[in-house]
């Protein structure tokens, strides 16, 4: 009986074994293709809409000078569509109103061929309380695949003071958010963690335009500035502005 209880446990034991370990390989499996189908979603959605992704974009361009001065597209400079607002903010500050699926383009000047970041000037409008959703176009067409997936963030905060409201316990009520309308200032870059640094965008002397099309979510454009791509510091320039803070 001993021997026949033993066969039986080992039996189940490795039954056991095996059904664990077909559940894992399954569940590592399952894990690695979700991996391989979001790092490559991109790139299957660009091949979709027969545009370039943004690294095939700025592989072309290796070799371009970095942009230079700094250049504004606004309503001084000139746009096409959207509504002028002489005081977006209540504050006095001008500004061009995009509706939820509108646009509006805008014309700028590039003294330098060059590689360009793109910072966008922004006021959020009360409206269904999502991120902005937009496509950018230079000149009348998206460089890159990533330029019509472009996201905007709204500012929240709490609606009252921490600690300000408890419960019939006395425990903290979480406050409720709303949104903060203020002008902010963000560069076009990628918001899913594959790129570290804003977009580069390749421009040549001469006269473009640049053209925001709301996907969702009405926005107030204070303009769009251009600027050169920042140098990332070496380590032993680093090293030298540490020793300076008196860090180790």
């Amino acid at each position: 009986e001993r021997h026949e209880m033993k066969n039986k446990f080992f039996v189940r034991s490795l039954a056991l074994f095996i059904s664990a370990f077909f559940i894992i390989s399954s569940s590592y499996v399952t894990s690695a293709q979700e991996d391989k189908t979001k790092n490559s979603s991109v790139n299957e959605q660009a091949i979709d809409s027969d545009k370039k992704t943004y690294y095939e974009y700025i592989s072309e361009y290796e070799a371009a000078d970095k942009g230079t001065e700094s250049i504004t597209a606004d309503f001084q400079t000139g746009f096409y569509e959207g509504e002028f607002l002489s005081d977006a903010d209540g504050k006095g500050t001008n500004g061009v109103e995009i509706k939820d699926g509108g646009t509006a383009e805008f014309t700028f000047s590039v003294p330098k061929t060059g590689m360009y970041t793109i910072k966008v000037k922004y006021l959020t409008l009360e409206w269904k309380g999502s991120s902005l959703q937009a496509k950018i176009y230079i000149d009348g067409k998206a460089p890159f695949f990533e330029a019509e997936q472009i996201t905007l963030f709204r500012i929240w905060k709490d609606e009252t003071p921490a600690g300000s409201k408890k419960d019939a316990l006395g425990n903290d009520i979480i406050p409720s958010q709303i949104e903060e309308y203020q002008w902010q200032e963000a560069y076009l870059e990628d918001r899913n963690g594959s790129y570290t640094e804003p977009y580069l965008f390749y421009l040549e002397q001469g006269e473009h335009t640049i053209t925001y099309t709301s996907v969702k979510e009405p926005v107030i454009i204070g303009g769009f500035s251009f600027g050169s791509a920042k140098e990332l510091p070496s380590y032993a320039d680093v090293l030298v502005d540490y020793e300076k803070q008196g860090l180790e």
